[in-house]
């Protein structure tokens, strides 16, 4: 269950992405692949999203996906036990998609005005501990997907 503090400052928060304003920093706490597909693109658009729902049932820890936008794209609010926000993003292209996962801030959004507060502190490093990482590699595996590249 995701409290209402959360639901009010992630769209912020996933519009600011502070965690990712200084370039290297934000290699600290986000990961990105490009997968190879032969499906149309909407098709792998409803596979990805689909999966989530397995991806879910798999995590033990509490995580909570919600979709906030599906078209050419689509971004997934993925909020940890702890109520951190994670965003994960999904570009399709012709034959390929862009898989990216980042932490976007320093404090959980279950705090009021946390969103404020992880702006004015998006100069302090911090890591993931993988979990980005993590999270792009299972749903790969529950696409089958066999040919990609990490950057």
């Amino acid at each position: 269950m995701v409290s209402l503090s959360s639901l009010l400052q992630s769209p912020v928060q996933a519009i600011l992405r502070p965690a990712m304003w200084l370039p290297f920093i934000k290699n600290l706490h986000s990961y990105k692949e490009v997968w190879v597909h032969e499906k149309e693109n909407a098709e792998i658009l409803k596979t990805i999203i689909n999966s989530l729902e397995l991806l879910q049932n798999e995590d033990k820890k509490g995580t909570v996906y919600d979709i906030h936008k599906v078209s050419q794209d689509s971004r997934i609010f993925v909020f940890t036990w702890a109520e951190w926000l994670d965003v994960m993003e999904f570009t399709v292209h012709k034959d390929t998609v862009e898989a990216c996962s980042f932490s976007s801030g320093l404090f959980p959004l279950f705090i009021p005005f946390t969103s404020i507060v992880n702006c004015v502190l998006f100069w302090v490093p911090f890591l993931d501990n993988g979990l980005n990482k993590n999270r792009i590699a299972s749903l790969r595996t529950l696409l089958k997907i066999k040919e990609f590249k990490a950057s």
